[in-house]
């Protein structure tokens, strides 16, 4: 073999692990995009909603010990009081529904939907005694 022949050996081989090398990346790449396709359209939507339910929550549970507060006076600052936090109450209810159902509308694997429904009979429980209050 020359020094001609060996060179453009040489470079051959440059080139062809220069492609095995870009092609691997482009492969990599395509798979990190599928990846965060799955996340910025399924995975974060869902941790959004469930977590608007849960603040709503929170503030519904706050909004009930809130107008107990009230209870034992008896003036017009706690008439006011009382029926602001039940007005802001409401609206946390209506939060938690909105995103609750917005959830629900998500796409859901096997064992999610299984979880979901578990949580829906916990929740309308929670949600009857807590209208109550």
């Amino acid at each position: 073999m020359t020094i001609k022949q060996k060179l453009l050996l040489l470079i051959v081989g440059g080139v062809l692990a220069l492609l095995l090398v870009g092609g691997a990346g482009l492969y990599g790449i395509k798979q990190t995009e599928k990846g965060l396709t799955e996340v910025a359209s399924n995975c974060m939507p869902s941790a959004i909603q469930l977590l608007t339910a849960s603040e709503a929550q929170t503030d519904i549970s706050r909004r009930a010990f809130e107008a107990a507060g009230w209870e034992r006076e008896f003036s017009d600052r706690a008439r006011e009081g009382i029926a602001k936090s039940l007005e802001m109450k409401k609206a946390a209810w209506k939060r938690a529904e909105d995103a609750l159902a917005k959830y629900a509308a998500l796409p859901m694997t096997d064992e999610e939907r299984k979880t979901w429904e578990s949580f829906q009979a916990s929740w309308n429980a929670w949600r009857s005694g807590g209208e109550k209050r």
